[in-house]
């Protein structure tokens, strides 16, 4: 449990434009996790409340995002947990049939659009974030960015066609691409001057 959001007003919207509350997993490690036979619940009396679809898995060094507003809709893309968060306290865990707890969280009242996740991702204590990371970093700046003291300019900005990568340097440098749920579109390596064909690239 990386990051959730108890009082979604204005942050981001589902798959249905509502503004409903969601729970982050992180996946830091180098391995896929496949969460079958793993729970999600706001109750400590009722553990296995909601139980993940079959498939479902997070990539390594990425982030899975449950939606937490009770929608069972069969038009839904999106992962929707059987339950509400609620924003005066409460607790989510994350548990597995076999073993028990594997992570959870207690919370007291919760600001609107005020996230409350970890930093270090995925292993950090909990804090909040004024401006919620959903399926981001929480900590975006570590001792190695600060090392490579990177330059990263993408224009045009929205683009639907093609955009064009500056890195203020002529080495080549890694670049990963994820989507709001967390998945990686691109890994690639770049040079200042690369241009990234982003045409095929879902929102």
């Amino acid at each position: 449990i990386n990051e959730f959001l108890a009082d979604n007003k204005s942050d981001v919207k589902n798959e249905f434009h509502l503004n409903e509350d969601w729970i982050e997993l992180c996946n830091n490690t180098s391995k896929t996790l496949d969460l079958a036979g793993f729970y999600l619940s706001d109750d400590d009396y009722e553990a296995s409340k909601f139980s993940f679809p079959v498939k479902t898995i997070i990539q390594p060094h990425a982030f899975l995002i449950v939606w937490a507003d009770n929608i069972n809709n069969p038009a839904q893309q999106q992962i929707h947990a059987n339950f509400k968060l609620n924003n005066n306290s409460g607790g989510i865990s994350l548990s597995n049939g076999g073993y028990g707890v594997v992570d959870n969280v207690y919370y007291i009242a919760q600001e609107e659009d005020v996230s409350y996740g970890r930093c270090e991702d995925g292993t950090g204590p909990f804090r909040t974030f004024k401006y919620p990371t959903y399926a981001m970093q929480n900590c975006v700046v570590g001792i190695d960015e600060e090392r490579l003291n990177i330059s990263l300019k993408i224009f045009p900005n929205p683009a639907s066609r093609v955009c064009a990568v500056e890195t203020g340097n002529e080495s080549s440098k890694k670049l990963r691409v994820l989507n709001l749920f967390g998945e990686i579109v691109l890994e690639t390596n770049i040079a200042s001057g690369t241009s990234l064909d982003v045409s095929q690239w879902t929102d």
